[in-house]
This record gives C-alpha cells, sequence and structure tokens, in this order.
C-alpha cells in the first residue's frame, strides 16, 4: 500500500470535455432523478479479510484508476478536472457489520447506494458500503459509480486491480502517473 503526499482535495489537472461526457453532464443538470446514470455493484471478498486491509487496497484503487478521481465541471467551458487520491480515511467507504440476514441487508444496501444523487463536479463518483457478517463467513464490497467513471461492462479493471492491491502486487507509483497521462491524453485527443 502507498503513502500519500499530496494534501486531500487537491487537483492534478484539467481538461476539456468529451462530447459524451457534456451530454451527461447535459442530462445530469436537467432531469429529476439524478441517479439514472449510477452503476451498482456487488464484489465478493474473501471472509478472512482484514477491514484494515480493504481500505487500504480501494484507496490505492481509486489512486491508479483516475476517473475515479475526476470531475465534470461546466463552467467556464465545461471540462474535466482530476483530482489527487484521498487519504484511506476520507475514502467514501463505510463498514457495517450485518446481524441476521445478510442477503437481505446486502440488496438494501445495494438499492441504497443506487439511489445515489451524485454531485458531478464533486470527485470521487463512487460510493461503497462493506459489508461483513457477524458470524465472519460473508464479505462482500457494494458500491456504486457514476458513469461518467465506467459502463458496467468496464467493472472488469476495477476489480482487477483491487485484486492486486489486496495482494499487495499493485505499483501504484509506476501506474498512477501513466494513467493519469493516458487519461488526459485521451480526453485532449476525443476534443480535437
Amino acid at each position: 500500500m502507498t503513502a500519500r503526499t499530496e494534501p486531500a482535495g487537491g487537483t492534478a489537472w484539467s481538461a476539456p470535455l468529451t462530447e459524451a461526457q457534456i451530454g451527461l453532464l447535459l442530462v445530469q443538470r436537467s432531469v429529476t432523478a439524478r441517479h439514472l446514470y449510477n452503476v451498482p455493484v456487488e464484489i465478493e471478498l474473501d471472509p478472512a479479510l482484514a477491514d484494515s486491509t480493504l481500505r487500504a487496497a480501494l484507496s490505492d484503487v481509486v489512486a491508479v484508476q483516475p476517473a475515479l478521481r475526476m470531475g465534470l465541471r461546466p463552467a467556464p467551458q465545461p471540462h474535466a478536472v482530476l483530482h489527487v487520491p484521498p487519504s484511506p480515511e476520507d475514502l467514501p467507504l463505510a463498514e457495517a457489520v450485518v446481524e441476521g440476514d445478510f442477503g437481505r441487508r446486502r440488496d438494501e444496501v445495494v438499492r441504497e447506494l443506487a439511489a445515489t444523487e451524485f454531485q458531478l463536479t464533486d470527485p470521487p463518483l463512487f460510493r461503497a458500503v462493506h459489508l461483513r457478517s457477524a458470524a465472519g463467513d460473508r464479505r462482500v464490497l457494494a458500491l456504486v459509480v457514476h458513469h461518467t467513471v465506467f459502463d458496467g461492462f468496464s467493472l472488469q479493471p476495477l476489480v482487477k486491480d483491487l485484486n492486486a492491491a489486496l495482494c499487495g502486487e499493485l505499483d501504484v507509483a509506476r501506474l498512477r502517473p501513466a494513467r493519469e497521462r493516458a487519461l488526459r491524453r485521451e480526453l485532449s485527443a476525443q476534443c480535437e
């Protein structure tokens, strides 16, 4: 796991928005059901996993997945702003021990998360709840991500990075700058 040296909430860079992002920004501002573009996800975890290990691993994933830290700003011209990674303590991650029916509570949490109304200007654009059974035999990471980050088909890279981070194999120092540069290049190229 990697220590952070940047101040929480700082900005790394900004870039122009793609046409698709501008469209999502306009729709988000005009609809009353602001949760329409949320992607709810649940990831089964090893029941033996320590709570602190998950928080640190998720922090590393957020560091190497810049889209999770990108906000969309409408003015003065529509643009994306990449924020520095939050500290593990500042992640939008809640933790809960479930007494009783784990499946029912998991389903409730996923529905609650799916109803999240994101402010696209205020990343990170995900929310998560780490659920574990009181008996210690179940553990799930339930999360919701806004569609500006990825769609349901793009979940695999997040899961792959989370698995690598949980195993201590995610090279944050190498991946973070490379992926931030790649995202900026991609945004700039799509706007030319």
